[in-house]
């Protein structure tokens, strides 16, 4: 389990507690997978551009393979019981101006994460083209 600073705990906190009918520790570690999966794969395609290198693609069955490993991975490093009540008992006297910009932070964050690298690529291909 790996100490999280207070950003990444509200993280968990926040998707953990978003009204949805499935299971939160899912979400919350299918959330953080994603954005870490697109920082992955963005560190793949820009050391293989800037290395004059080809990407590997992966088949079907290892990507499932990959996502299941990542996810996996994700739950050892990320997923404690106890520690993630913690969070909850942090920020769960938050006010609603503090739960508002909390959840613009979050969810800036999200996406952030995931448009960031993609027009990092695009620029990168631009930069160094094959």
């Amino acid at each position: 389990m790996l100490k999280l600073c207070k950003f990444y705990r509200y993280f968990i906190y926040r998707i953990y507690h978003n009204n949805k009918n499935d299971v939160p520790v899912i979400r919350v570690l299918a959330s953080l997978c994603i954005v870490h999966i697109f920082h992955f794969f963005n560190l793949m395609f820009l050391t293989s551009r800037i290395f004059c290198q080809k990407m590997i693609v992966p088949t079907k069955i290892e990507l499932v393979i990959f996502a299941i490993f990542f996810l996996a991975l994700h739950y050892v490093l990320f997923y404690n019981k106890e520690k993630w009540e913690e969070y909850f008992k942090e920020f769960e006297n938050e006010t609603n101006e503090e739960r508002r910009k909390g959840t613009i932070k979050v969810m800036g964050y999200y996406i952030g994460n995931i448009l960031i690298p993609i027009l990092m690529m695009v620029v990168v291909s631009e930069l160094f083209p094959q």
